[in-house]
């Protein structure tokens, strides 16, 4: 078990930095994304707003999940002090949860930024096109 989490761990290391590069183009390039909706028909721009008013949604589950996650790291650190010999079994296998744990923390909160940036942007430039 301790292999595989310091697997995932690298490899999840490693991926964290292509993931914060996609985002940071992706924050470069959103004044582009919404120009872009513009030259959608109507179906397509009501379906792409649709998915973009649905992903707080599934970004709260993965908050949920986090969240268990997060309670079972620290009943386990609470554990440890109870049985130190339980302390010294699990330490690097729960240091690497907590850290991996913190990886995830971090994108769904980029996550709710950009989803938040993009609904502003989306709703003031529709409120401009009507008036």
């Amino acid at each position: 078990m301790q292999k595989f989490l310091s697997l995932l761990f690298t490899i999840s290391a490693v991926l964290s930095f292509f993931m914060l590069f996609a985002k940071l183009l992706r924050h470069l390039l959103i004044d582009k994304t919404i120009g872009g909706l513009f030259l959608l028909s109507n179906e397509q721009r009501q379906k792409t707003i649709g998915f973009y008013r649905k992903l707080p949604t599934y970004n709260r589950a993965g908050l949920w999940i986090l969240l268990f996650s997060f309670i079972v790291f620290f009943a386990v650190l609470a554990l440890s002090f109870i049985n130190p010999d339980f302390a010294v079994a699990i330490y690097p296998t729960m240091k690497l949860v907590g850290i991996i744990d913190v990886l995830v923390l971090i994108h769904i909160i980029d996550e709710f930024y950009y989803t938040k940036r993009i609904l502003k942007a989306i709703d003031k430039s529709f409120g401009r096109e009507t008036l």
